[in-house]
């Protein structure tokens, strides 16, 4: 098996509705390996004060996908908390990573069942459902990535959970090019930073 096909890597598709879902299913892939075999402490810890933690990371996306589909696709009630980018220690990796691919198979299931790529959202002129999943897809390629410079993790958990930890970051799954370039990209992701469009 190649490394993309290992990796669900996405591949040309006439459909744009599939495509633009295998992208997503793509990035949600990415999402979780960085949190695989990390510990529950460790997905909590944040790199520097206000910044998202591992787990804040996946249980924020998880709470994207909720309001930008059942809240804007589908007319539902909807909220938003700070709660979601800093969970408590009653949020375990094991329970997050399953509400993630539990909404995950609720977006994909909804986008299916949308007549159209260009349905309206209730968010405004201009966002559609086509809008709404490339939103999705920007916000899951780049919220994910930490940076791996040297002395980044100098507050992290200590030893070998360290050495997991940091591992899972800079795990090389073919986005090594773009984690270089979008290695700095959540040093500058703080829950203010995502008021506008969460």
């Amino acid at each position: 098996m190649s490394k993309e096909s290992e990796l669900d890597f996405p591949l040309g598709n006439p459909d744009e509705r599939e495509l633009l879902l295998s992208w997503l299913r793509f990035l949600r892939g990415a999402i979780l390996r960085k949190v695989q075999g990390v510990s529950d402490e460790a997905a909590h810890w944040h790199p520097e004060v206000g910044l998202i933690s591992l787990l804040g990371i996946v249980n924020h996306l998880t709470q994207v996908e909720w309001r930008w589909i059942d809240g804007s696709m589908l007319s539902e009630e909807v909220s938003r908390s700070e709660a979601e980018f800093n969970p408590g220690p009653e949020l375990t990796v094991d329970a997050a990573v399953a509400a993630y691919r539990a909404r995950a198979v609720t977006t994909d299931a909804v986008v299916r069942s949308m007549a159209s790529l260009a349905q309206p959202s209730n968010r405004g002129a201009g966002r559609d459902l086509r809008w709404v999943l490339l939103h999705l897809i920007t916000r899951s390629r780049g919220t994910p990535v930490m940076p791996t410079r040297p002395g980044s993790f100098s507050t992290a958990p200590r030893g070998s959970e360290a050495r997991r930890w940091s591992r899972a970051l800079r795990r090389d799954d073919h986005r090594a090019a773009e984690d270089t370039r979008l290695g700095e990209t959540l040093w500058n992701v703080t829950p203010a930073s995502h008021e506008s469009l969460g």
